[in-house]
């Protein structure tokens, strides 16, 4: 076969891969029970008015905010919870109310502010149908329609709170069993579908029509009334009809579509299974807001193209993180335009086809078939809009600008080639383009003449040249595998090709991974052992050698350097142990790695977009950076992008503005212009608050002019979200506590706040969102917060304690006043006992001495006796004074002292009348204190007893005896 043939055969094979249409491959997002899910197999999913997802599953209706998910389920001790587990739909109505259906029947409205649940009432004839087939629909007036397949429908009233066949208000032939209903929101016409044809019901002139009973002569009913068994449909927004019938006795569904504006005919009778290869049961029909439309069911995912009116399937498979595995499928777009894909067996599934930010194009081998097998090492675009794409060990290939691949078509390279192409250079004056690769080839490719010539230049040696660029007088230069830097010097070729070629001597056999040629015409090696080398392109010098072993403010931070990038005329960026940042003005070196935020260290390509973002090919994925701000953006797999291993070199700009960037079996393609972060984060959103001891209503809470806690609630943790399940910017969320935290705090993965303890006090809490180049969000969330304080921390409390330490000080006073005015009642009594005692003693010694005075010369025995009198007169009075001294002081109130008093009394006593006198004191009399009158009174009682015992009695023994007993002396 000659080479004509062959390739008019490829040319064909590939002609029918055009026809048949190739997937395009959407990246999903997958949620399931290990992220929180409830259970694998969802039912249906929908959005509130706030923007909380929920989620209907058999284990549970769930709320979703992005980050958490929030179960609600069946308590069979609150009749305010689900009724059941087995969530079956989900519908939100023209009022906003959230609408659940069960397995079992059930149905009623669940508020999502109080999370209560309350049931409607359903009328139906037969009540053993309640778990028949059925969905809730709403028409564009907001009435809700309760469809038992085939059965009967109900129509919900809202005052009595029934679904009721009596609520209806259209009406059917007789013994037609409704299936399926939509309406034309134009001409206010429903579309009923029912086991024996289509019926058109007009709500305006209240007629009805079917086939054999088309009262308003409708074309529809005359092409399409006898389609029965419809089970899915509806009305997009160019007003075509979509039916899927499945009339009984018939092994597949048929698709058909009419349009109701020109009355004509778009599809009839489509046998989708051709397309999907295998069983089928589509029962949901989903338009996007753009109007693409899609279909979904058991084994069922495709989309609608309307170019050729063909449908696209979106193919279930086990593989990949970015595929979708599902068995039934229910769609749901959310007002970013994410697609929602509820499965009955593997949880959910997020996708944006519209706004999708990454498209990795697998490499498919020509030769077997098979995707993968082969590294993307080189990308160049081609004159025609096209781009050339080298692949390690499968050759080289081409790509149209949506990136079909497409036959290569060159002249001299055989479609099925196996060159690895390294690197590809067009040049600028000639647009020839060179390919080089392995082993130490060189092609000449002139797209003018769609010619390529080999060569295989001597010096190479075989060895893999990987690198080939362009200066300004038009040499090239060549990076190869291990021989260093070679170059072709075109006045040297004119004679031969071969002639141009020598080595650089001044760089040792190394390998070359890059070589770039900046503004200034400076040629720039990157080698994987010695650095960076900077080359005069005109003398063939080296200008410069920058290494890690270089001065302080000029080393590399390691010596293998992948690639090099011109930011600016003064700044050559170089990856080498992270990003070295060279200012040739300045010759200064500043650094950039994972310390400084970067996702890795080891960067392998680098590109910058028309925006001025620098975008690094990693080993471990894609990462946008804004120099100026150092601030870093990371995409990886999560992202969308397939494989985020990335190559050495693999990068391209396309002229439109595009970026291309090959990895270890696709390359990666996207614009970005399209990932903006200029415009402002959303908004916080406070989707969880939890106390120690349960969880708070946040809507209620968020009415209340702040939140007001008990002492014993000081704990709190605070949860919040964007509600924002695009994520294009990648908002970062800060939150302060003012009177806690003294600055903002970058929340964790979870988006949460934790504070174990808040003391008694007023706060506010606040959240803001900050995308990747500092931009914050419009507006801050607050929460103002009040920890109330114990009691004993508390105004009244401390008002009490200061009325009781008033009272304390007033009694205390009062008791230093009564104190006061007791003792001196005693001082008072003592000293009127002694003036009275003084006064009689004076009185006597007054007497005693007029007499002593009459009698001294006429009687002087008297004279004596007078004198004895008022002698001891004089030595009582000075007895009393020295007791009354004595009592008066506070020293002396232990009654030890007072003891001690009375056994030197005892002792005058004793001395004086010869009285024996024994005291027995019990030792814990001692210790006792009394007040100066007690203390008197005792020693008075004592004196008194003792005086009377020794001198009136004439005892020649006395006993003292003084014990404690019962608190009493």
């Amino acid at each position: 076969m000659g080479k004509t043939s062959f390739l008019f055969l490829f040319g064909l094979l590939f002609l029918q891969c055009k026809l048949t249409g190739q997937v395009t491959p959407y990246s999903f997002t997958h949620y399931g029970v290990k992220n929180g899910l409830a259970a694998y197999n969802t039912r249906s999913i929908v959005q509130d008015e706030t923007g909380f997802i929920w989620i209907g599953t058999i284990n549970g209706l769930q709320r979703f905010d992005g980050t958490r998910f929030v179960t609600f389920r069946h308590n069979p001790s609150d009749t305010s919870t689900l009724p059941d587990n087995y969530v079956e739909q989900l519908l939100i109505d023209k009022y906003k109310n959230l609408w659940l259906v069960f397995n079992d029947g059930s149905i009623g409205i669940f508020d999502t502010k109080l999370f209560k649940f309350r049931k409607a009432s359903v009328q139906l004839g037969n009540e053993t149908n309640l778990q028949a087939l059925r969905k809730l629909q709403q028409d564009y007036e907001g009435n809700l329609f309760y469809t038992f397949q085939n059965i009967e429908v109900l129509t919900y009233n809202r005052d009595r709170n029934i679904f009721s066949a009596s609520n209806n208000f259209f009406s059917l032939p007789p013994n037609w069993k409704v299936v399926n209903l939509t309406e034309d929101p134009v001409t206010k016409k429903y579309w009923i579908g029912t086991d024996s044809g289509m019926v058109v019901f007009n709500s305006l002139s209240k007629k009805t029509s079917y086939y054999g009973h088309n009262t308003e002569q409708e074309p529809f009913i005359e092409r399409l009334g006898k389609i029965k068994g419809v089970t899915c449909y509806g009305i997009d927004k160019k007003r075509r009809i979509w039916l899927i019938s499945w009339p009984v006795n018939v092994g597949a569904g048929r698709f058909y579509c009419y349009d109701l504006k020109n009355n004509a005919t778009v599809l009839d009778e489509f046998d989708l299974v051709m397309v999907v290869k295998k069983y089928m049961e589509p029962d949901f029909f989903m338009e996007q807001k753009d109007g693409t439309i899609w279909f979904s069911g058991l084994n069922t995912f495709v989309k609608f193209m309307e170019a050729d009116k063909s449908f696209q399937v979106v193919n279930s498979s086990i593989g990949g993180e970015q595929s979708i595995y599902y068995e039934r499928a229910q769609l749901f777009e959310d007002r970013e335009q994410n697609i929602w894909v509820a499965t009955s067996n593997n949880g959910i599934y997020v996708f944006n086809p519209s706004h999708q930010l990454f498209t990795s194009i697998p490499h498919q081998n020509r030769i077997n078939g098979e995707i993968g097998g082969g590294y993307l090492i080189s990308f160049a675009p081609a004159a025609n809009g096209t781009t050339l794409v080298g692949v390690w060990g499968d050759g080289i290939y081409r790509y149209d600008s949506l990136f079909q691949n497409i036959p290569l078509g060159i002249n001299g390279i055989p479609e099925i080639n196996g060159l690895p192409v390294w690197d590809m250079c067009r040049l600028k004056k000639s647009g020839i383009v060179w390919m080089v690769g392995q082993p130490g080839f060189i092609y000449l490719y002139n797209e003018q003449t769609n010619i390529a010539k080999r060569y295989d230049p001597p010096i190479f040696d075989g060895r893999t040249i990987r690198q080939v660029a362009e200066d300004k007088q038009g040499n090239i230069w060549l990076g190869s595998q291990s021989r260093g830097v070679i170059k072709w010097m075109q006045s040297k070729a004119i004679q031969k090709f071969e002639d141009g070629f020598y080595k650089i001597n001044g760089i040792p056999d190394l390998r070359v991974y890059n070589i770039t040629i900046d503004s200034k015409g400076f040629v720039w090696a990157c080698t994987n052992k010695e650095g960076v080398y900077k080359i005069d392109p005109v003398t063939d010098r080296i200008m410069e050698h920058l290494t890690r072993n270089g001065p302080g403010h000029k080393k590399l931070l390691n010596n293998e350097a992948s690639t090099i990038f011109e930011y600016n005329d003064s700044i050559m960026i170089i990856a080498a142990g992270g990003l070295n940042i060279y200012n040739t003005r300045t010759q200064t070196i500043r650094y950039m790695t994972s310390a400084d935020g970067l996702p890795s260290d080891i960067v392998v390509s680098m590109e910058k977009d028309k925006s001025g973002y620098l975008w690094l090919g990693l080993m471990n994925g894609l990462c946008r950076m804004n120099l100026e701000k150092k601030t870093v953006t990371f995409f990886d797999r999560s992202d969308g992008i397939a494989n985020d291993n990335f190559q050495v070199g693999a990068s391209c700009n396309l002229p439109d503005g595009r970026m291309l960037f090959g990895s270890s079996d696709d390359f990666v393609v996207f614009n970005p212009n399209e990932i903006k972060t200029a415009t402002p984060p959303p908004d916080v959103f406070i989707t969880d608050i939890r106390l120690p001891a349960s969880p708070l209503l946040v809507d209620s809470v968020l009415k209340l002019k702040r939140l007001e806690l008990n002492p014993n609630q000081n704990s709190i943790t605070i949860g919040f979200a964007g509600l924002s399940y695009f994520n294009k910017s990648k908002p970062v969320y800060y939150y302060q506590m003012e009177g806690i935290d003294k600055e903002w705090k970058k929340a964790n993965e979870l988006n949460q706040s934790v504070y174990n303890y808040l003391p008694a006090g007023n706060y506010t809490f606040k959240i803001r969102t900050e995308n990747a180049d500092g931009i914050s969000g419009k507006n801050i969330t607050q929460l103002f917060i009040r920890v109330k304080p114990p009691f004993w921390k508390t105004w009244w409390f401390f008002s009490l304690l200061a009325f009781a330490a008033i009272g304390i000080i007033y009694w205390l006073d009062k008791f230093r006043v009564s104190r006061i005015r007791e003792t001196e009642r005693v001082r008072t009594r003592i000293a009127t006992s002694l003036t009275r005692d003084m006064s009689t003693t004076l009185s006597n010694i007054n007497l005693a001495s007029e007499l002593a005075k009459v009698k001294a010369d006429k009687d002087i025995e008297r004279t004596k006796e007078y004198i004895s009198q008022i002698s001891e007169s004089s030595s009582r009075m000075m007895e009393v004074m020295d007791d009354m001294i004595w009592s008066i002081d506070p020293g002396n109130d232990e009654l030890q002292y007072t003891i001690r008093r009375m056994k030197k009394y005892a002792a005058t006593i004793q001395s004086r009348y010869n009285l024996e006198v024994s005291f027995a004191i019990d030792e814990k009399v001692n210790e006792i204190k009394l007040n100066m009158d007690k203390r008197h009174e005792l020693f008075l009682i004592f004196k008194e007893a003792l005086l009377n015992t020794g001198k009136h009695a004439g005892s020649k023994f006395a006993d003292v005896d003084i014990s404690y007993e019962s608190g009493k002396i």
